[in-house]
């Protein structure tokens, strides 16, 4: 009987580990994908060309999608990206992206010194990601101090435009540099639209290089400056316009005249926040099971009239319930990965269930 008592402790090892190879938790396979990244150069300058070479070695031949990015400028945003969707072969794999660095350090806020160029590869749900370090260096700007000094004069006195906060008007938020000279060309024609709407807009300005604006540049993630945000959606930047003032002009009238005066407040999602306590709570509420505890009862009773052993009895009945909770724990993970890799069986699993459990109650009905 002692021997069937050791034999009882192993059988919950041995569904695990049964459950983790079916489940694929165990695998080995993917220790052979390899992801490097190298650049034709370590350093560059405004508006040069950069040259991004990406080697991945591949197990297998699969759909993949690759992306390149990087240079962050000072709100967040990364100023050079690429992306694809390739197929990769089963051993090395090599793809060439070509960028261009960003321009006018001040208009891009993008300082001179060590940026990262990253490049991932998203392959089922599987996302492999390295790194790679180039520096940028400023460029001597022919701009002279008197030039300096009058765009800074220019922008300062557009900032003299009165705003009014009015609840039903459209937003419109204004991101500029003093030391901008694109700034400086397109804050008379910003004012000029904003003024001639008169209260129905809201209009705000915002110096990046103080701590409110450069906030709110970070919330938005702007590509650079000069930038217009309106109704904190729609996104107006320079590469728009490309320095057609008349382009700006229709862009800025378009976008204010297509935003909702009252936009509709999207009904607002509780997130629910559990405690570990009222989780384990209703985990053990969800998981109780008369079946299960009659089979409890059945193995406590058969194990306490072979052995007699009241703490041999505990240990069994603990084993078989630790178990049962790693065993469901790790179906559930695997379900659910499954489903989530492969949204379209989302619906014919969901039709599956509910002509299941119709069919089910017709049967205990009749």
């Amino acid at each position: 009987m002692t021997e069937s008592t050791r034999l009882y402790k192993f059988i919950p090892l041995i569904l695990i580990i049964s459950f983790l190879a079916l489940s694929g938790c165990i695998e080995g396979s993917q220790n052979g994908n390899m992801l490097n990244i190298s650049t034709e150069k370590m350093v560059y300058h405004s508006n040069e060309t950069l040259k991004v070479h990406v080697e991945f070695n591949s197990t297998k031949e699969v759909k993949a999608h690759i992306q390149v990015s990087g240079i962050n400028n000072a709100f967040g945003r990364a100023m050079v990206t690429e992306t694809r969707d390739v197929i990769l072969k089963k051993g090395d794999n090599g793809f060439d992206f070509e960028l261009t660095t960003p321009s006018c350090e001040e208009c891009s806020a993008v300082s001179p010194g060590e940026h990262y160029i990253n490049a991932t590869i998203a392959i089922n749900g599987n996302i492999y990601e390295v790194y790679g370090k180039i520096t940028l260096e400023r460029e001597e700007t022919n701009v002279t101090g008197e030039q300096s000094g009058n765009t800074s004069a220019q922008v300062e006195q557009t900032a003299q435009v009165e705003t009014k906060q009015i609840e039903s008007a459209v937003t419109v938020e204004y991101f500029y540099d003093p030391a901008c000279q694109k700034c400086s060309k397109a804050a008379p024609v910003i004012d000029s639209v904003v003024i001639s709407y008169g209260q129905k807009v809201s209009f705000s300005k915002y110096n990046v290089l103080a701590d409110d604006g450069l906030s709110l540049a970070k919330k938005y993630q702007l590509p650079g400056v000069p930038s217009v945000v309106i109704n904190e959606q729609k996104l107006i930047s320079y590469e728009d316009y490309e320095g057609d003032m008349t382009r700006l002009e229709e862009i800025l009238r378009e976008a204010i005249e297509n935003a909702s005066l009252s936009p509709a407040i999207a009904p607002v999602q509780q997130k629910i926040v559990l405690s570990v306590p009222s989780v384990f709570v209703v985990g053990f509420v969800a998981g109780f099971n008369p079946c299960l505890l009659a089979i409890l009862a059945f193995i406590a009773s058969v194990s306490l009239a072979t052995t007699g052993r009241r703490r041999n009895v505990l240990l069994i009945v603990l084993m078989f319930s630790l178990g049962i909770f790693v065993t469901y724990l790790i179906v559930g993970i695997g379900l659910l990965n499954i489903i989530e890799q492969l949204p379209a069986l989302q619906a014919s699993i969901k039709n599956f269930l509910v002509i299941l459990v119709a069919v089910l109650g017709l049967w205990h009905v009749y």
